[in-house]
């Protein structure tokens, strides 16, 4: 079953705009990796499509070689982990006190299951022993929580990646491809040269 987060709607206003300021402030700054896609403005999965079409392409008209590797995380935002993206959301600018009240609501709340129109009285939350993971579907949040980790993680990969060299035949444009990605699913790309 894939867990839906029904927050209040001001709490998810707040989160949302908060989170979508430090977005748009990550790309006017520069420090959101260009390799992803996923819940940034103004970029689509068809531009990632024509990309990798046009990497390949590329590769065969040079004669690189070309090594993918195509990863899907399933369920990221059920998966993320709360120290670790209030962390990387400070990192961005988000205030210290967002960032307290958004990661202690989602380690108090109570999750019940609803059924059509029937809530159960039951109920399971986090424990110190059994966490609960994810700032959940449903978040207005987890879109930039999820661009901002997936960021620092395509940074990490780019210090140590060999990636895919790239330039004009006239020397005008040269750059270099390691990763990109749509939100939770990532390409790798290597010319093993």
């Amino acid at each position: 079953l894939r867990v839906l987060h029904l927050y209040e709607a001001d709490l998810n206003l707040l989160v949302g705009i908060k989170w979508k300021s430090a977005m748009y402030n990550a790309m006017k700054t520069g420090t959101l990796h260009p390799g992803q896609y996923g819940s940034v403005p103004g970029v689509s999965a068809t531009t990632l499509s024509l990309n990798e079409e046009l990497i390949r392409d590329y590769t065969h008209l040079t004669r690189t070689n070309l090594c993918t590797v195509h990863s899907d995380l399933a369920s990221c935002y059920d998966r993320i982990i709360l120290p670790v993206s209030s962390l990387i959301a400070r990192s961005y600018g988000i205030h210290r006190n967002v960032v307290y009240v958004h990661a202690t609501n989602i380690q108090a709340s109570k999750y019940k299951l609803k059924l059509g129109n029937k809530i159960t009285d039951s109920y399971y939350q986090h424990q110190q022993d059994w966490g609960i993971y994810g700032s959940g579907q449903g978040s207005a949040s987890s879109p930039a929580i999820w661009a901002f980790i997936s960021s620092k993680l395509f940074q990490s990969h780019d210090s140590k990646a060999h990636g895919l060299p790239i330039q004009m035949p006239d020397g005008s444009f040269n750059s270099n491809i390691a990763i990109t990605g749509f939100v939770d699913d990532t390409v790798t790309y290597t010319s093993g040269s």
